[in-house]
């Protein structure tokens, strides 16, 4: 609303030792291992994942954590558009085992937004949402598809003369 002051979130620095945690977290993948390198002292198991649990839940070791990321996947050359080209790689290679190419497929799917609670949506040109029975016969014929194409080309005889 126009003229509603507009509500300010401060984000609390971060210690020397919670940025050790950041950079840890996105660069072992081990939340458990980062709070070590850290230097964080758990005298348990129990105590030490109520700690980690703690900090993940923090807003300012989140935001901290999502920069890091992306700064490291920008370094690799890793974006959305090259994981949804591999994948759409993946699930159309004749190659590549069935099992691999649905779930590409599916993946595929999610993010297209094709998949919501046993109702898809093909496009924005659809008429209207196909409906869990569709999905059921997508599946079918996408299985079938596969069925097929692992089996190979099929030899057909022509009689000649």
């Amino acid at each position: 609303m126009p003229g509603t002051p507009q509500k300010e979130t401060l984000i609390e620095p971060l210690s020397n030792q919670m940025e050790r945690f950041c950079y840890a977290l996105v660069n072992t993948g081990d939340k458990y291992k980062a709070f070590d390198i850290a230097r964080y002292e758990g005298k348990n198991q129990g105590a030490k994942a109520a700690a980690v649990s703690r900090l993940l839940k923090r807003s300012n070791i989140k935001a901290r954590i999502k920069v890091l990321e992306r700064e490291y996947y920008e370094a690799l050359g890793i974006d959305n558009k090259r994981i949804l080209g591999n994948v759409a790689e993946i699930a159309f290679n004749k190659n590549i085992n069935k099992q691999d190419r649905l779930r590409a497929l599916e993946l595929l799917g999610k993010e297209r937004a094709m998949w919501k609670d046993n109702q898809v949506g093909i496009s924005a040109d659809s008429p209207k949402p196909l409906q869990a029975k569709d999905l059921d016969l997508l599946r079918t014929m996408a299985k079938a598809l596969t069925e097929s194409e692992l089996a190979g080309p099929k030899t057909v005889k022509v009689k000649t003369g």
